[in-house]
């Protein structure tokens, strides 16, 4: 692959969905092996099962349009930092649209130049009471997997350091990012926890 080559697709790879008309970058194409299809709609199901039997009752959900799947709702920016910065122990927020700060871009010394992070959507984030009484903030991410991968793990870290710094940025010093995060593997009564520190 030529440098032209490989800029092209650092480019295509990089550039948001709403940006793509606007810049002339074609969709991707879609897999539309069966297989693919099968795993993609294993995860679906096993996403609705968590939030809507396991957790029944206890999760805050984006809004419902007719038609419209489970995964599809996803919580905008601004309705996802109040709920984070009012969420009590016992309740979990789905797909809460995260978008990392400056401040995350500083801490990691991230170039605006060269890299680009765009919001994510962490399946759960779980409120839970900490050891001194205050709400800490869990990420918690579901796959329809049978084990727990190192790429899974790094995805919630991730996810924890961009709401570590948001909370930071929004003076919420009531609430703190839990020491741990989650994978809930398929079929299981509840997510498998790892230290971030680690």
């Amino acid at each position: 692959m030529c440098s032209s080559d490989l800029e092209r697709f650092l480019r295509y790879a990089s550039v948001t969905r709403d940006e793509r008309e606007a810049e002339g970058v074609p969709d991707p194409p879609l897999d539309t092996r069966p297989v693919t299809q099968a795993i993609l709609d294993s995860g679906y199901r096993w996403e609705e099962k968590v939030v809507s039997t396991l957790l029944d009752g206890r999760v805050h959900l984006g809004e419902a349009e007719e038609g419209r799947e489970l995964t599809e709702r996803v919580i905008d920016q601004q309705t996802a930092r109040d709920l984070l910065v009012s969420v009590e122990p016992g309740e979990s927020i789905y797909q809460a649209e995260l978008l990392a700060p400056d401040s995350f871009y500083e801490r990691y010394a991230l170039d605006r130049e060269l890299v680009y992070w765009p919001a994510c959507r962490p399946d759960l984030i779980e409120c839970i009471a900490g050891e001194d009484g205050l709400p800490q903030l869990r990420v918690i991410d579901i796959k329809a997997s049978p084990g727990v991968k190192l790429s899974h793990r790094i995805q919630a870290t991730v996810y924890s350091l961009i709401l570590e710094k948001l909370l930071e940025e929004w003076g919420a010093d009531d609430r703190a990012v839990a020491p741990d995060a989650g994978i809930w593997l398929a079929e299981q009564p509840a997510p498998e926890l790892f230290d971030l520190r680690v």
